[in-house]
């Protein structure tokens, strides 16, 4: 039993380092966007930008990353080996000149909310 546990927690482990890469990436190449497109790095005129854009904003291999209008926050869509992995929605906060993203939700089923 001991040893089943080990393994499930190191796949666990290792599907969290999957998606630690893509995270980085994505995250890395969404501020690199963000701060060089928005003229005026406040919340309101980020907000702004981002009503502006449709579908993905960041991809990489088959996650992404969109801007949620409707609940003014960024859905980031995790694929391990092209299967859904999981769904994380992160809020954002302007402050002096930096962004700042907050994750306040993540959900493990496709779709699911």
């Amino acid at each position: 039993m001991k040893r089943e546990n080990n393994l499930n927690m190191e796949k666990g482990v290792l599907k969290a380092e999957c998606t630690q890469k893509v995270k980085e990436y994505i995250f890395t190449e969404l501020d690199e966007l963000l701060y060089k497109t928005v003229t005026n790095l406040t919340d309101d005129g980020l907000k702004e930008y981002l009503n502006s854009l449709s579908g993905p904003v960041v991809t990489y291999e088959n996650s992404y990353v969109k801007y949620n209008k409707e609940e003014n926050c960024f859905e980031v869509v995790y694929y391990v080996n092209s299967r859904f992995c999981r769904e994380e929605l992160y809020e954002y906060k302007v402050k002096n000149n930096s962004i700042f993203y907050n994750c306040i939700d993540c959900i493990f089923e496709e779709g699911g909310k």
